[in-house]
């Protein structure tokens, strides 16, 4: 549940983006275009539109209102990321560039070809460890074990943003979580075996 992640987030400081729920045609003043469309509940992007102007909306939000519930989130443009979180552990930051997308839908999630994978993603020090200290502390605050991928959104190559937390996360050889593992020295049998001695 995307809208509740994002309240819990909220009330513990953890930085997301500002969001409207129920969605509405007409947004409030201090709200600007571009914005995002989303389902409450879905997952791999699926019904997702970034809307630029007030024309799009009805349209996006009728995309959405396809899969259930919908809320419309700031629109924050930066680096698309994704941290791993196994045991107790941040793993390395993941960054994502779509090569033909606008952002990281779908298609771009899987189709070979569609995104360029960068690890460890192009942050300095401080703002990777402050990335991964987010990331650990917005796993724990939804109650989640044993491992999860958060994904996030960095604003100036400085300020992460959480987007929501995939607690069942892809585990393919080819996957987000297990590239990052093996950044951290974490062959992908070793990964399975550890989360299976985990739960």
């Amino acid at each position: 549940d995307k809208v509740l992640s994002k309240k819990v987030f909220i009330s513990s400081g953890i930085p997301t983006p500002d969001f409207i729920y129920p969605a509405t045609e007409k947004l409030p003043s201090n709200w600007d275009f571009p914005i995002v469309v989303k389902p409450r509940a879905e997952g791999s992007s699926v019904g997702v539109s970034i809307v630029d102007s007030p024309e799009g909306l009805p349209h996006a939000i009728a995309l959405a209102s396809k899969y259930g519930e919908v809320f419309i989130e700031e629109y924050i443009d930066g680096m698309i990321a994704t941290c791993g979180i196994l045991g107790d552990e941040a793993l390395p930051v993941l960054e994502l560039v779509p090569v033909r997308r606008r952002f990281y839908d779908y298609k771009a999630k899987y189709t070979e070809g569609e995104t360029d994978f960068i690890i460890p993603a192009r942050l300095n020090h401080e703002v990777t460890q402050k990335t991964q200290e987010i990331a650990l502390k917005a796993h724990q605050v939804l109650g989640c074990r044993h491992f999860s991928r958060v994904d996030m959104v960095i604003k100036d190559g400085k300020e992460p943003y959480v987007l929501e937390v995939n607690t069942v996360p892809g585990m393919t050889p080819l996957s987000d979580l297990p590239k990052e593992a093996e950044a951290a020295g974490i062959s992908y049998d070793e990964l399975v075996e550890r989360i299976l001695l985990m739960v």
